[in-house]
């Protein structure tokens, strides 16, 4: 048997040889995290590819990023990530939505070591979801969720490198995520929300663009009638089927918008009515600045979650309108801002996006109308001017 060839490395840096079977062999000897002396082996078609793969391997341990081999799962550290989560005062919704889209992929990855997860295996589970009719952007957020997993792992040294990088979806191009009212349909609604008391939320919610779960969680603390302002800082969800107080769904979440004059009006004369029903009662002033503002009279919690959608189904039938989502009604708010030249950093501000980008793309429809509205026509700008006499 002919013996193999080695390749001279500096010491230290470990052997590379030739196999039998023609490939090249590095191999190089460390110290793990543990004390014990561990052997990693790369391959190569030359000499020079394995020793470049050795060296490399080589920086990885001399900076500390060569981590020692464990026995720990995907779906053990899903559950430690997930926990780690939970600390961070994230949203309970989203919480939920990190854990469904960490479950579709446990099937596949759940059992595998951490450290043996190869793109191959990234790539199979985007497969296996696309296969099965999953949609588009649900592929994509499990995608996404997989990747902030290992990504977590590669900072905390647990691997040196992350597995999703190397594989990309691109989704299909998707619908206009929400639909917008026009001005006539706005104010035919209006006309039928003064006529029911839950009609001033969907008034509340066409004229700041606030989510449904941020408007049903207000107080009347949370209203500055000297300041014509209201103050953004929590949220009313559904989970597990009952109504929950959160936080909001992000940091820019948290603001201070402006009140128009006939809103903050209508707001006060909801508020007059409380004080009246509370009137006489132990501390009553307290309570109602303590309540909620779209709540049944006398109930110390606001509306179930649901509550809006039937309401405003039944408000849209009487305004002879077509069907419209509650969200729908923000996204009405961002588009009538936009066409009416509110600069996109201050719609975004105010409707609470997490960064301009989500913005951008939501609108770009509105903005991409509103680009071909200003067109320079340099033949008017160059023509003479008439002169006036004096």
């Amino acid at each position: 048997m002919p013996r193999k060839r080695r390749g001279r490395n500096e010491n230290g840096a470990g052997t590379v040889s030739r196999r039998s079977d023609g490939r090249w062999e590095g191999k190089l000897s460390y110290r793990g995290e543990d004390g014990r002396l561990r052997r990693l082996t790369v391959y190569g078609k030359t000499a020079e590819e394995a020793r470049a793969k050795l060296t490399a391997k080589k920086h990885d341990q001399l900076r500390g990023v060569l981590v020692t081999p464990e026995r720990v799962t995907v779906g053990e550290w899903a559950e430690a990530w997930m926990a780690a989560r939970r600390t961070e005062g994230r949203a309970a919704n989203t919480l939920r939505n990190y854990q469904t889209e960490l479950n579709l992929a446990m099937p596949m990855l759940g059992n595998l070591p951490m450290q043996r997860v190869k793109p191959e295996h990234i790539r199979g589970v985007v497969v296996a979801l696309s296969e099965q009719g999953r949609a588009p952007r649900t592929v994509k957020k499990v995608l996404e969720r997989l990747s902030a997993l290992f990504e977590d792992a590669v900072r905390l040294e647990r691997l040196h490198r992350n597995p999703c990088h190397a594989v990309t979806y691109k989704r299909p191009p998707s619908e206009p995520v929400g639909r917008s009212m026009q001005p006539e349909e706005v104010a035919r609604l209006l006309e039928v929300c003064d006529r029911h008391r839950i009609g001033l939320l969907f008034r509340l919610i066409l004229a700041t663009g606030l989510r449904k779960a941020e408007a049903l969680a207000l107080t009347w603390a949370d209203v500055d009638f000297l300041r014509a302002e209201l103050h953004v800082s929590k949220a009313w969800t559904k989970v597990g089927g009952i109504g929950v107080l959160t936080g909001t769904k992000s940091r820019r979440s948290k603001r201070v918008l402006p009140v128009p004059s006939g809103l903050l009006t209508r707001l006060r004369e909801r508020k007059a009515e409380m004080l009246a029903f509370a009137q006489g009662e132990p501390g009553w002033a307290e309570a109602v600045e303590r309540s909620y503002i779209f709540a049944e009279l006398g109930r110390d919690k606001p509306y179930s979650p649901d509550t809006p959608n039937h309401h405003l189904k039944e408000l849209l039938d009487e305004a002879a309108l077509p069907h419209y989502r509650v969200h729908d009604l923000r996204h009405t708010y961002g588009s009538l801002m936009l066409s009416r030249g509110l600069p996109v950093e201050v719609v975004s501000e105010r409707m609470g996006h997490a960064s301009i980008t989500i913005t951008l793309n939501v609108y770009r429809h509105v903005l991409e109308h509103e680009r071909k509205g200003h067109v320079l026509d340099l033949e008017d700008i160059l023509r003479p001017q008439p002169r006036h006499s004096a």
